[in-house]
């Protein structure tokens, strides 16, 4: 049931950028942009990439690098939330092996080889929920740190908490089950007696 989290975390993202960034307060905020003076029609048509570096830049004269994150992997949560909601099972995902090695997603051993399930199986964990959240979170957070008067929009960040390092562990914990475990256990012979 993981697998929602990577789609809601890009279009929490859309919400923002059109309801903050270029809604009606930013309008009035940073009435003197160039991005209102080119009119606001021609943004709809960019994708959510192009927007979260060029409505900063035209609004405040600020972007995203873009070889650095949280643009790096914000640009691999968006590649995710695409190949989910265009889903093809013949194609590999290239993001998943980086993603697996950083154990954003489940990675399996069979004997001494990897094994990889189709991707959505292997990103459909509790730690690809908090990656996604806090992706999303990384980019919003970036984008109002980075107003020049961003006191009217910092209310948005409490919509934007990222979620900390330990915090999957100890709701597992809390619930009786072990984060460290292996289901199944990696010693058959064990079970079967």
């Amino acid at each position: 049931y993981a697998l929602p989290a990577y789609i809601l975390s890009v279009t929490a993202v859309e919400a923002f950028m059109s309801e903050t960034p270029l809604g009606e307060f930013s309008r009035f905020t940073y009435k003197e942009s160039v991005l209102w003076k080119l009119g606001i029609h021609w943004v709809d048509r960019l994708g959510l990439l192009q927007k979260v570096i060029v409505v900063p830049q035209l609004l405040f004269g600020w972007c995203f690098e873009r070889d650095a994150n949280p643009y790096q992997d914000f640009r691999l949560l968006v590649a995710i939330r695409n190949a989910l909601t265009n889903y093809d099972m013949g194609k590999r995902a290239s993001f998943a092996p980086p993603l697996a090695d950083r154990g954003v997603v489940l990675r399996h051993k069979l004997g001494d080889q990897d094994f990889q399930n189709p991707w959505p199986m292997d990103a459909s964990c509790t730690e690809g929920i908090r990656w996604a959240h806090n992706v999303a979170c990384g980019i919003v957070t970036e984008i109002v740190a980075h107003m020049p008067d961003a006191s009217w929009a910092e209310w948005n960040l409490g919509n934007f908490q990222s979620i900390p390092d330990g915090f999957i562990s100890s709701v597992l914990m809390r619930h009786g089950i072990d984060p460290g475990s292996r289901h199944p256990p990696q010693d058959t012979k064990a079970t079967a007696e």
